[in-house]
């Protein structure tokens, strides 16, 4: 899906998706413009966040917990 479209089915504003993006929380598919299905479940479920005062920068801890966890398995 687009940046449009995207922004419109999850409800976030384009700043925060570049804030969660630059957070390493949400991105594009390799080499496009283009979002896939998990993107979009990861922003609606960071737009659900925010209406509890949670913003990208409140996310971006539980992202390093599990890239640790993830390097410990690896």
């Amino acid at each position: 899906m687009s940046l449009a479209e995207l922004l419109a089915d999850s409800g976030l504003t384009e700043e925060t998706l570049r804030e969660l993006e630059s957070f390493g929380l949400l991105a594009s598919l390799p080499g496009t413009t283009f979002y896939g299905a998990t993107a979009l479940h990861v922003a609606r479920i960071a737009a659900r966040l925010s209406a509890y005062g949670y913003g990208p920068r409140h996310l971006r801890p539980f992202k390093l917990a599990a890239d640790r966890e993830l390097a410990l398995v690896e």
